[in-house]
């Protein structure tokens, strides 16, 4: 199935399959309990309860996101923001 969707790759090249809505409300539950807002200002626990509303329109915009190659800023910040909080733990 993998060889319809991606034929035969270049070696410098990576390929991401389409986002499925029941994958995001399966990720969702692994989510842990908290009540600390994200970059996003959605408390976890109404983003939690209300995945099986949103997961469809959620998958088409990480879908066309990937497709197009724009990925919003926040995105990228919140990448940004992890390594330079592992570069301070290495720091001490």
């Amino acid at each position: 199935m993998y060889d319809v969707l991606m034929p035969h790759p270049p070696r410098c090249s990576f390929g991401l399959l389409p986002i499925f809505s029941l994958e995001i409300i399966q990720i969702s539950l692994l989510l842990k309990k908290s009540t600390s807002l994200g970059i996003d200002d959605i408390n976890p626990s109404i983003a939690k309860s209300s995945i099986s509303l949103v997961a469809t329109p959620l998958s088409w915009i990480f879908n066309s996101s990937f497709n197009l190659g724009l990925i919003p800023d926040s995105l990228k910040w919140l990448k940004s923001l992890r390594f330079l909080n592992q570069v301070q733990k290495l720091d001490f």
